[in-house]
């Protein structure tokens, strides 16, 4: 059984594989490097505590993640319009 600290490690390195390419999508969307940062942010936390995330291959973690990094966009877009 992997140990806390093997799998910290390999969700870490799961996770900055697809960092960039979240980012991106986040940017895409948004068009605005702050919102996409913190949309890109939220998305990569959610992943992280994800158990299921970490059992798929590598292409479905990533068309996940960029389902997610859709949405925390989305959300974030919606957090920027929202008056103060």
């Amino acid at each position: 059984m992997p140990t806390e600290t093997t799998q910290l490690h390999t969700r870490t390195a799961v996770l900055r594989s697809l960092e960039t390419e979240c980012y991106r999508v986040c940017y895409a969307l948004l068009g605005n490097e702050r919102q996409s940062l913190l949309a890109a942010e939220s998305t990569l936390r959610e992943l992280f505590r994800d158990n299921g995330f970490y059992r798929l291959d590598a292409s479905q973690q990533s068309r996940h993640m960029r389902k997610l990094a859709m949405r925390a966009a989305i959300r974030q877009h919606g957090a920027s319009a929202a008056p103060h």
